[in-house]
Parts: structure tokens; sequence; C-alpha cells
């Protein structure tokens, strides 16, 4: 087995730099590390020369050393999709601005899938982890309580959890949501949620009861409809309820995808009733002039520098447990700006 140099790897070694920077070899060593005890003068200087002599710290040597990383692991269900991938690149920012790198896993929504990508964690002495679990088995959480891994929940948590997390209200998203679709006029709602096991996924539980709670309310019967999460799930959906002329002037889509799906099946009926449509995401998609989709932007940046910031806190000892709830934004667009319900069933 070899491997070929390439000619821009640096062979610059930490002696070299203390020479030219007229330091120790451990003073160039404790430049690279945020919280070490020398001034910040000196550290500039050992970071200047270091840059332009082009060196590059070995982390797997240092870690071998002081047996642990200078690494965070991070598990989502999902790594390609929107939400997930914008809180993946969040958290990376903040922990990379402290001196940590990250290492990411998805889980594709299996609970078999969130204990491997933990146990490779462990295996990898990341320092604490950040997850958005997929709720598929209790044993994923005890795996890090054994191992005494600190690990903060994001934008959702299990029943019961007692652990620490930052969240996202999601019964305050789907009373907002109903709240919207009442104040413009629907009387005759729908709720597109995810099918199979997902729909049991604790947000999911909390936005339909939160949209529920607040049509029962009014006296006012919720329809709700169980999925996939694409927009061909959306799709068939809507299309079913208008061939069977179930009577629907509002439909709220746990997501983007699915709410496209349904303004694909509206195109598909052009006699059917207006539809006042809103999702979740705020998607580039609904962004778009054409499709001016209203949606819930959720509290990614937000959610992701409350998580990864008292994780790092809380590894170096600085902090206290954090139990967060944030609320997402409501962006109005067309698609419910522009409904008039029909006045004969109102």
């Amino acid at each position: 087995m070899f491997y070929v140099k390439h000619k821009y790897m640096s062979s610059t070694t930490i002696s070299d730099i203390a020479q030219e920077a007229g330091v120790s070899g451990t003073t160039v060593s404790l430049a690279f590390q945020p919280n070490s005890r020398i001034g910040d003068q000196t550290r500039q200087k050992v970071l200047a020369v270091a840059q332009r002599l082009k060196y590059v710290p070995n982390q797997a040597a240092r870690s071998l050393r002081q047996q642990q990383t200078a690494t965070i692991g991070m598990i989502v269900p999902d790594i390609t999709d929107t939400f997930f991938a914008s809180l993946v690149r969040e958290c990376e920012r903040v922990i990379r601005s402290r001196g940590f790198t990250i290492l990411t896993a998805e889980s594709q929504w299996h609970g078999s899938m969130e204990r491997q990508a933990i146990d490779s964690m462990i295996e990898s002495r990341v320092r604490g982890i950040l997850m958005c679990s997929c709720e598929g088995s209790e044993n994923a959480l005890v795996q890090l309580e054994e191992h005494d891994v600190p690990v903060i929940l994001l934008d959702t948590y299990p029943e019961g959890f007692l652990g620490e997390y930052v969240a996202t209200d999601f019964t305050a998203l789907g009373r907002m949501a109903a709240e919207h679709l009442w104040q413009i006029g629907a009387r005759h709602p729908l709720l597109i949620n995810a099918g199979d096991s997902r729909s049991q996924y604790s947000s999911l539980r909390k936005l339909e009861q939160g949209f529920v709670q607040f049509w029962d309310k009014k006296k006012i019967t919720s329809n709700i409809e169980y999925a996939g999460l694409t927009s061909a799930d959306g799709k068939a959906v809507v299309s079913h309820l208008l061939a069977n002329n179930t009577i629907i002037d509002a439909c709220f889509c746990i997501n983007d995808a699915i709410a496209l799906g349904v303004m694909d099946a509206m195109r598909a009926h052009p006699q059917a009733p207006p539809l006042a449509l809103l999702g979740i995401d705020n998607s580039p998609a609904a962004r778009l002039g054409f499709i001016s989709l209203s949606s819930f932007s959720l509290p990614c940046m937000h959610m992701a520098d409350i998580a990864a910031t008292a994780l790092l806190d809380k590894i170096e000892g600085n902090a206290s447990p954090v139990h967060e709830h944030l609320f997402a934004e409501l962006i109005i667009r067309d698609s419910t700006r522009q409904f008039h319900p029909p006045t004969s069933d109102h």
C-alpha cells in the first residue's frame, strides 16, 4: 500500500514554526488551542508564521496524545432535506469558530442506523453529539448515557425525554397555521401529515394536536390525511379527495414538497373550488414568484447557534442545562393571501 504526496501538502513541522517565530515547540502547540494560556499577541504571531509556511496541525496525532478529540458528532434523519442540511451547515459554522471539527451522519429515519451512527461516533471519541433523533429506539439515548457522551437534541425530542434540547414549538406552529387559515376565511381544513410510523414522530404529533385543537374550539372538524413526504404524495392525496367530491378549502402540509404536489393536483382540476395552501420549510421553491407558497420558516440559525454553543460550553465546563422552545415564523404569500372563500359555504 502506498500513497502519493501531493505537491500542495505541507511538510512544515512544529519545530520549523518554532524556529521561525522564535518560540518553543510547546508554545506553537498551545497557539492552536483556542483556550490555552499563551497571550494573544504570541498566538497571532505563531499563527501568522504557520499560515505563511502552510502548516496544517495534525489533529489525529494530537487526539492520540490527549486521549480525546476536538470533534463534535451530528446526526440527522436526512442530510438531503433542506432543513436538516441547513441545520448541519449552521452548526458546523459555530463549531468551527470554536476550534472544533464536525463529524456528520444520517439515520435515514431508522433507529438501527441511528444506533450505528452513535456507535461509530463513540469509537471516534467525539466530545459530544448534536442529534435530530428519529425516535426509532430508546436504546440510542441510553448508549450515550452509558458512555457519558454529552448530547443535545435538536428540533424535537421524544415524549418523556429529560435531557437537554433546543426544539421548535410544534404545538404552537400547528395552532398558528390553523389560526391563519381561519382568519382568511377557511372553514373546511385539511392537514396532510406523514404516513406510516413517521406520523407518530413527536414533532408531527404535536403539530397535529395544535392544529386540531384550534379547529375543535371553533366546532369545526379537521380532515387529516396521512401520506408520505414528497410532492407525489401531496398530489395523490388531493387528487383523490377532489375525485370523491370531498369539501376542502384549506390545506396545511407538513413540508413544502407536499404543498407543491397539492398545487399540481389543483392545476389538474381547474374547476375545483379555491384552496388556501400552506407549507413548512420556506424552501427556495416556495419563494419563486410563480409559486408564491405561504410557508413557515423554522428557526434553523437560532437553533444551531444555541445548541452548538451550549454543547461546546458544556464540554468546556461552562454551561448550565439548556431546555429551549423556539417559534417558527409564518411567511405569507399568494397561496393564502389571494384566497377568497365562496360565500355560500360560510
